[in-house]
């Protein structure tokens, strides 16, 4: 989700750490600001992270999370996730969502 709530698109978290994700992208992305975006972990938005690109491939993107989560808390938003270690790809309902901070 663009950080001016202006666009939105669903992804699929290919893998994901305390300091970033790996994502597939569903839909174009180009005339987007991903400079920096929202990654939204929950269809609520109560989980989130706040994320500035790395790397795009084609539909494949590399983000770092921007604001750094304590580990008892990051392991509580990603119950699935064993903390410092990647998460290999599974179907969530991760998807990248505007808003405003």
């Amino acid at each position: 989700m663009g950080i001016d709530g202006t666009w939105r698109r669903n992804c699929l978290l290919n893998a994901i750490s305390e300091t970033g994700a790996e994502l597939t992208v569903e839909g174009a992305i180009q005339g987007l600001n991903l400079k920096e975006f929202f990654l939204r972990l929950s269809l609520t938005g109560l989980a989130f992270r706040r994320c500035e690109l790395v790397r795009v491939n084609g539909a494949e993107m590399s983000v770092r999370f921007l604001k750094s989560r304590s580990k008892k808390k990051f392991e509580a938003d990603l119950t699935c996730s064993v903390a410092s270690q990647m998460i290999r790809p599974f179907e969530c309902n991760a998807s990248i969502a505007a808003g405003t901070t």
